[in-house]
């Protein structure tokens, strides 16, 4: 039996070592790539809803500003319904309105000329109203809304109506 001093290589126990730590090495970038796959996720979703609720504020602001009330008139007549809210003079034409309804979870916006709407959404929780100044006279309308399951992460936007000075 011969033995060689020099012998260059590796044992196994060696060897399993190696290999114990490029799995737990292997283990800790897989589990980091999952938990990043996560967060990608979430924030496509966040930057999703962020750009519907800019276009929603956009798109009422434009229509918002349309509405013009007279100035003799102290309070308007609205047709309100349980999910709906109709707003009288829309370019300054009584029979002409803005109209808000909700629909599931989406809210609808549009005009009743034309009979078309505008659907945004979906979110958890959706209130309107008109926004009321000094006397009761509407300033614009009042927009709430919330995309998270819990509700939190609610956004509420004033949009002025056209022609009322603050």
């Amino acid at each position: 039996m011969s033995t060689f001093k020099n012998e260059e290589g590796f044992t196994f126990i060696e060897i399993l070592v190696s290999m114990v730590l490029l799995s737990v090495l292997g283990i800790t970038i897989w589990a980091g790539l999952i938990n990043s796959q996560g967060l990608i996720r979430k924030i496509i979703s966040e930057a999703s809803m962020s750009a519907k609720i800019l276009q929603l504020d956009n798109f009422l602001r434009q229509n918002a500003n349309k509405v013009k009330i007279p100035f003799w008139e102290g309070k308007i007549k609205t047709e309100r319904g349980e999910y709906s809210l109709a707003i009288p003079y829309l370019n300054a034409e009584y029979e002409d309105m803005l109209i808000f309804k909700i629909s599931k979870d989406m809210l609808l916006i549009g005009l009743k000329k034309t009979g078309q709407f505008n659907a945004f959404g979906p979110f958890n929780n959706i209130r309107f109203q008109l926004w009321e100044g000094d006397g009761e006279k509407p300033l614009g309308v009042k927009l709430s809304v919330s995309s998270g399951k819990k509700g939190n992460d609610q956004v509420i936007i004033y949009a002025r109506f056209g022609g009322n000075p603050l």
